[in-house]
C-alpha cells in the first residue's frame, strides 16, 4: 500500500476518489503483467466498472529498464501509453491517470533506490510527458533508502519530491515510506504530512496582485526606518502568504538553548499514539463497504474457475 497526497482536485464532480493501480512489465512478460495476455484479461475483466486506472511503469535502469536515463523514461512513456490503449480500447473513456515510479540501483551492489537524485530527474521528466499529453499525473516521490527514520530520511524525501512537484505532478506517492519504499513508518507518515505544506506552498508562487503591492509604505517609513509596525505587515503576518510549521522548531537560538524542546521525531510519536488512541473514525458509511466488498468476492470466484 502506498499513501498519496494531490495538490488539486483531479477529477470533476461525481467522480471517484480513488483508483486502481497497475504497473506495466515488459522487459520481462509476467504472468499477470498488464501486456502479457492472462494479466491483460484479468485486468480488463475485473475493472469493467468505469474506476479511474492509475498506470504506473516502474523501470529500474540497468535490471528492468534500459540503463541511460533518456532510454528509461522513453521506456516508460512507452509502457504508460500501450498501456493506456490496452484500458482505453477495453473501455472507451475510461479515466487514466499518467504515473511514473522509474528507478536506479547503486551499481556497487545491485541494490535498488528510491532516493537517488536520477530517479528525480526521470519523475520530472515524465511528469511533463503527462502534461503534454493533458491526463492527470501521479509521480513516486518523498521517497528514500535511509533504513530508519531521521536526518538523511527527510534529506532525500524533499530531495526527491521537489523536482516532480516543480514539475507539475498532480499526485505524489510515497508518504511515509523509507527503506526504499519497503517500510511504511507512522512517525514518518506525520513528518511527511509536515512537509506536504511546504510543497504546497512552493507551487502557490508569489502573488503579485495589486493588493501586494506595498510600495506607498516606503514613502510612509522614510530613510532609515523598518516596515515592522507598518499596518501592512500586520495584515501580512496573518495572512496565508507565510507559512508555519507545526512540527519543525522556530524558536530563537536563546530561549530554544533554555528549553527542553522534542525532536520532530519525538513530536510525530506523540501525534501517532494521540491518533491510535482515539477512538475510531470512518468518514464513509458501512453500506459503501459492502459493494466493493461483493465485486471482490465475484472476481475471486472468476479467477479461480480460470485457474
Amino acid at each position: 500500500m502506498s499513501i498519496a497526497f494531490s495538490f488539486d482536485q483531479v477529477w470533476g464532480q461525481g467522480q471517484p476518489d480513488v483508483s486502481a493501480s497497475h504497473t506495466s512489465t515488459t522487459a520481462k512478460m509476467r504472468p499477470g503483467s498488464i501486456h502479457s495476455l492472462s494479466g491483460r484479461d484479468q485486468r480488463v475483466t475485473h475493472l469493467g466498472i468505469c474506476l479511474p486506472v492509475m498506470i504506473l511503469p516502474m523501470p529500474v535502469c540497468g535490471t528492468t529498464g534500459l540503463a541511460s536515463l533518456f532510454s528509461n523514461i522513453c521506456q516508460a512513456n512507452a509502457e504508460a501509453l500501450s498501456a493506456i490503449v490496452i484500458y482505453q480500447t477495453a473501455n472507451p473513456g475510461r479515466p487514466v491517470i499518467y504515473s511514473n515510479a522509474n528507478g536506479t540501483m547503486d551499481f556497487r551492489n545491485g541494490a535498488y533506490l528510491g532516493g537517488s537524485p536520477e530517479m528525480r530527474l526521470m519523475a520530472a521528466s515524465l511528469t511533463q510527458m503527462g502534461r503534454f499529453y493533458e491526463f492527470p499525473s501521479c509521480s513516486a516521490g518523498c521517497t528514500s533508502d535511509a533504513k530508519q527514520p531521521g536526518p538523511e530520511d527527510v534529506l532525500e524525501k524533499l530531495m526527491t519530491t521537489i523536482p516532480p512537484v516543480c514539475a507539475g505532478a498532480d499526485i505524489i506517492v510515497g508518504l511515509g515510506e523509507i527503506e526504499s519504499d519497503q517500510d511504511l513508518v507512522l512517525e514518518q507518515l506525520v513528518v511527511d504530512n509536515e512537509l506536504v505544506p511546504f510543497f504546497e506552498r512552493i507551487i502557490t508562487c508569489v502573488d503579485s496582485s495589486e493588493v501586494n503591492d506595498l510600495y506607498q509604505d516606503i514613502a510612509q517609513v522614510g530613510p532609515g526606518g523598518n516596515f515592522l509596525k507598518s499596518k501592512n505587515t500586520q495584515l501580512a503576518a496573518r495572512s496565508a502568504e507565510f507559512f508555519y510549521p507545526s512540527l519543525t522548531d522556530r524558536h530563537l537560538y536563546e530561549p530554544w538553548v533554555g528549553i527542553d524542546i522534542p525532536t520532530i521525531y519525538t513530536k510525530a510519536r506523540e501525534k501517532v499514539e494521540e491518533i491510535l488512541s482515539a477512538p475510531m473514525v470512518d468518514p464513509l458509511p458501512e453500506n459503501v463497504f459492502k459493494e466493493p466488498d461483493e465485486i471482490l468476492q465475484v472476481a475471486d470466484k472468476e479467477f479461480a474457475a480460470k485457474d
